[in-house]
């Protein structure tokens, strides 16, 4: 078949009927080059096989058509992407989850992809997580059949009312999780800090610099989590904490040592920052972690000291 067109521009437009996954390709046997510019599918019930089931008749969000190569990327290692009542979700070891932003895809890679919170344990375990967003790694954590409690804080209203959305997302998980509209730091104050609401990562108790103002509760994380890890040990389950607090997490770890609690802790991952002050570092908490018994496990990276993983654990005495 010959092409002509005057804009030096073919569009041929089809229509794929059938669910599954296909490959189109074109040849050139002329003397001019031909470039193909565009070799993604577009459809509006299906995209790429992703929708499961062929009479699966899926409603794609908005957002599902901008990052729709996103969606399927994730597909690749297990995903899939349905509809609970009118919401567009994306489903990952066995927890629902409704992204709403390209920053969705990072987190949901670090909990789901990258595995960074994948501890293991004998013992029944509380866990808190402290950095809650909007509910990702919460809801990882309360799938866990050892996990008997999530207790969770998150500051900022916008990624605490999506975290509510997306734990109701999540019937049979939603009796384990306990979360809390406040952050947790070395002191309790009301603040009032620049903020942009379309921006979770990288946002701690001092804001993200946005253009608007919002006010937020923090409160001394000795005082609250002091009654959690009581009624934990009480009920003979392990204390598992994650943090992912933006720099929070060396005002919190002073306080934790202070009132003694880091001793009642048997598992941390944090993701520790270096954003508020030049001279505490990685090593500031290491040093809380091995004054309380922990064998610690530091994988923050030499080519970017600024930011990092640290693991902890030690033997529970429950």
């Amino acid at each position: 078949m010959g092409l002509k067109a005057k804009s030096h521009i073919v569009e041929l437009d089809f229509e794929v009927t059938d669910h599954g996954e296909y490959e189109f390709r074109f040849a050139n046997y002329g003397r001019t080059e031909i470039r193909m510019l565009d070799r993604r599918l577009k459809a509006h019930k299906d995209y790429l096989g992703v929708a499961g089931s062929p009479d699966t008749q899926l409603v794609f969000d908005e957002f599902f058509l901008t990052a729709s190569s996103r969606f399927h990327h994730m597909v690749k290692y297990g995903a899939l992407v349905s509809n609970i009542g009118d919401t567009l979700v994306l489903t990952m070891n066995g927890v629902n989850m409704h992204l709403q932003n390209m920053e969705d895809f990072q987190i949901v890679d670090e909990v789901h992809v990258l595995n960074t919170y994948d501890f293991r344990t004998p013992e029944r375990c509380c866990v808190i997580d402290i950095g809650m967003n909007v509910g990702f790694s919460t809801l990882y954590f309360a799938d866990r059949d050892k996990v008997e409690q999530v207790h969770s804080f998150e500051p900022f209203e916008a990624p605490f009312n999506r975290a509510q959305e997306n734990i109701s997302l999540n019937p049979a998980l939603a009796d384990k999780i306990h979360t809390y509209n406040f952050g947790l730091s070395g002191a309790t104050e009301t603040k009032t800090v620049a903020y942009n609401e379309n921006t979770t990562i990288g946002t701690s108790i001092h804001g993200n610099g946005g253009e608007n103002l919002t006010t937020i509760s923090v409160r001394r994380a000795s005082d609250v989590l002091g009654g959690i890890i009581k009624i934990a040990k009480a009920n003979g389950q392990a204390i598992v904490i994650k943090m992912d607090c933006e720099g929070s997490e060396f005002e919190i770890f002073d306080d934790l040592a202070a009132s003694g609690l880091l001793s009642d802790v048997h598992i941390f991952m944090i993701e520790w920052h270096k954003w508020w002050s030049a001279e505490k570092t990685d090593e500031t908490l290491i040093k809380h972690l091995q004054d309380y018994g922990f064998a610690v496990f530091n994988m923050t990276q030499r080519h970017d000291p600024f930011a990092g993983m640290i693991y902890a654990s030690k033997t529970p005495a429950v």
